[in-house]
């Protein structure tokens, strides 16, 4: 079983360095980086997982190391596809004209967003109920949302301009409330 992982993960790095290297742009091989680092544990516990089965073990004991081994690989798959979707949005944002948002943050929401969907699939296989903590999340989302209304609204609004860019370094602004001025800063 080693042999044969250690071969099949060979030719599927190979094939896919390959096909990288006839691609034209950095972000291929990149993927392909990406994607050489997730086979190997992925390959990993699917070893594990097949040494279990051959195994004289109880199907009760065998149950549960299968449903443990499927949840490690479901956290690796996704753990790797966000690192392939930071790939893939690093290199938008280099191509963006008018960056102005930084790829930390844009990691960082990537990140959060996939340990968020990571938490409820593990949750969902472990036969955790969802309905309960989706009520809570619903009710305490709402009551934060009207506490928090101006602060929200002001944060948009920020993201908005951020990602929009309709003020540019010089523009005269002129503001409700009379003020009015030339942009000397955005941030």
């Amino acid at each position: 079983l080693i042999v044969a992982l250690g071969v099949v993960r060979f030719v599927v790095v190979h094939f896919l360095r390959r096909w990288a290297r006839r691609k034209t742009g950095t972000h291929h091989s990149e993927m392909v980086d990406v994607l050489a680092q997730g086979l190997t544990p992925i390959l990993l516990v699917l070893l594990l997982e097949a040494a279990f089965s051959l195994l004289d073990i109880p199907r009760s004991i065998l149950g549960k190391v299968d449903r443990g081994l499927n949840i490690v690989v479901l956290v690796l798959v996704l753990y790797f596809l966000s690192k392939v979707l930071q790939v893939f949005l690093n290199r938008w944002i280099a191509r963006a004209e008018k960056a102005s948002i930084s790829p930390e943050s844009v990691q960082f929401f990537t990140k959060v967003i996939f340990a968020i969907v990571a938490t409820l699939l593990v949750l969902e296989n472990l036969d955790v109920q969802l309905k309960t903590i989706w009520t809570t999340v619903g009710i305490g989302g709402v009551a934060v949302a009207l506490a928090l209304q101006d602060t929200l609204s002001n944060f948009f609004a920020g993201l908005y301009l951020r990602l929009d860019n309709p003020v540019q370094l010089g523009d005269y602004v002129l503001l409700e409330g009379s003020q009015e001025g030339f942009v000397r800063e955005l941030g």
